[in-house]
């Protein structure tokens, strides 16, 4: 412990003997620092408690009457001074001249039918603050809603002692000034609705970290805090002002917001932008969009900048595209060319219309015209060199 001691309560919520044993970590998160965030498991429980939520009924000040109290009473909150108490109870029936709680809970009990430690720890301390306020209590009730069943707590001397004794624990912890390390490799923490907030595993590799000499590196992630302008009030216009961007209208400045933090111009309906502010945003790289009073696209404008940084990305889409499809002209070249029978080397033949054959020309300088209508090259004495697979009759 560093520092001063923390002041603590005079009443400690039942609901914390439940969040103490469960995870002495997860008591200091939410009582002392009160921290919270919901998950699937505490939207199940909040459905399991609405009805009794919603309060009903009345209980009496206490059971010394001649009359005995036969009704039930819903969500009873009170506090019991003596042994630094608070309970806000789902359900009190009365029977047999007593009353008994009845704790209401999403899940189900332990395969052995037993309630799980922390949820009786809860019930025997509402017990106790029943007893405290005057009335007779020696049991409670769990209430689990998914085998709908109801477990029976007795309260005895042990389990009143163990109370007392977490109670004493649970002050000495939010005393300090530092939450309580996290469980290490509990099956708990997946299911904790602040397992975001705690990082146990994050935690406890630090601290292994430290003791090996060897700490993490410290990664700080860029952020940006430019957000969009939208301009939805008919009249409205968007205007530069010294740096800055302004939304004015009648004489009255509407919004106001630094240049870099901008990073987009909405304007909708009959709102507009003066041509400084268009010129200068888009020069900046900030796109201005135009929509309709419906919202409907209708127009972006942007500057030569931002064209100038999407032109290099276009042209290698365009020169992939470029080869993708000579690759794909070739290929059908040489599967055409290879179903000809007279096409000894397809790689250089010319694609030509299946069943036809084509006999080479006369042509003036001693050699054949080519079907590409155009007189092949000669090489040595004037001996004409014709392409494989061209102008040659189809043998027999």
């Amino acid at each position: 412990m560093t520092g001063s001691r923390r002041a603590v309560p005079d009443l400690v919520p039942a609901r914390m003997l439940n969040e103490f044993v469960y995870c002495p970590r997860l008591l200091y998160l939410e009582w002392v620092e009160g921290l919270w965030k919901e998950n699937a498991d505490t939207v199940a429980g909040g459905l399991a408690h609405g009805r009794s939520d919603r309060g009903g009924g009345r209980m009496p000040a206490s059971l010394d009457r001649d009359e005995p109290w036969t009704g039930a009473a819903r969500s009873v909150t009170l506090d019991a001074p003596t042994l630094g108490i608070v309970a806000n109870i789902d359900l009190v029936e009365a029977e047999d001249g007593t009353v008994a709680p009845i704790d209401h809970k999403k899940g189900r009990p332990r395969d052995d039918g037993k309630p799980w430690e922390p949820e009786l720890m809860q019930i025997a301390a509402q017990v106790l603050v029943l007893r405290e306020n005057g009335y007779r209590c020696d049991r409670g009730y769990l209430s689990f809603r998914e085998t709908r069943t109801r477990v029976a707590v007795q309260l005895d001397e042990a389990l009143e002692q163990e109370v007392l004794k977490r109670l004493r624990q649970i002050r000495r912890v939010a005393a300090r000034d530092r939450p309580p390390l996290p469980l290490v490799d509990s099956p708990k923490c997946p299911r904790c609705s602040l397992v975001g907030i705690c990082f146990p595993d994050e935690t406890n590799e630090l601290r292994a970290a430290v003791g090996r000499r060897k700490l993490p590196r410290r990664l700080i992630a860029s952020r940006t805090h430019a957000v969009p302008l939208y301009a939805q009030e008919p009249g409205a216009a968007v205007r530069l002002a010294g740096g800055r961007i302004e939304v004015r209208r009648d004489g009255s400045t509407l919004a106001s917001a630094r240049k870099i933090d901008v990073s987009e111009v909405a304007i909708f309906g009959g709102a507009s932008i003066s041509e400084p502010a268009l010129r200068e945003l888009a020069s900046a790289g900030v796109p201005i969009t135009h929509f309709s009073f419906g919202g409907w696209f209708k127009a972006m404008t942007v500057g030569l900048e931002t064209n100038k940084h999407r032109a290099p990305h276009r042209a290698v889409s365009a020169c992939r595209r470029s080869r993708r499809r000579a690759r794909a002209c070739t290929k059908v070249r040489r599967r055409e060319d290879s179903e000809r029978p007279d096409s000894p080397s397809p790689q250089w033949a010319w694609p030509s219309r299946p069943g036809t054959a084509r006999a080479p020309a006369p042509c003036a300088l001693g050699g054949s015209v080519t079907e590409r209508g155009a007189a092949p090259r000669t090489r040595g004495r004037g001996r004409p060199r014709v392409l494989p697979g061209i102008g040659r009759s189809p043998r027999t």
